[in-house]
């Protein structure tokens, strides 16, 4: 991802994003839920990288601008049919 991008670790699987793109600053808080973590089998040493994965496919689907102030991972993978297939080639690949 060519924008700014700081990942603060909030705890409880929560991270707070802010990006700078296109002369502005975004916030959005990530909950990496369960379910997600559990079906990706991603481990909690592992979550940034999920988390880091999530916003790239974001921003290739909506733009990074367009970031809700909360994005559930769960709500992801409802909205995205392709979502957990693709995270999981991308979590394989790393």
């Amino acid at each position: 991802m060519s924008e700014q991008c700081e990942i603060e670790p909030l705890g409880g699987h929560e991270y707070l994003i802010r990006v700078r793109a296109e002369g502005q600053t975004v916030e959005s808080r990530f909950q990496a839920t369960q379910a997600v973590r559990d079906d990706l089998r991603v481990p909690d040493r592992d979550e940034r990288r999920l988390i880091e994965a999530t916003m790239d496919f974001l921003a290739s689907r909506q733009g990074i601008t367009k970031l809700p102030g909360l994005v559930d991972l769960d709500d992801i993978a409802d909205s995205y049919g392709d979502y957990l297939d693709e995270l999981r080639r991308t979590m394989a690949a790393a």
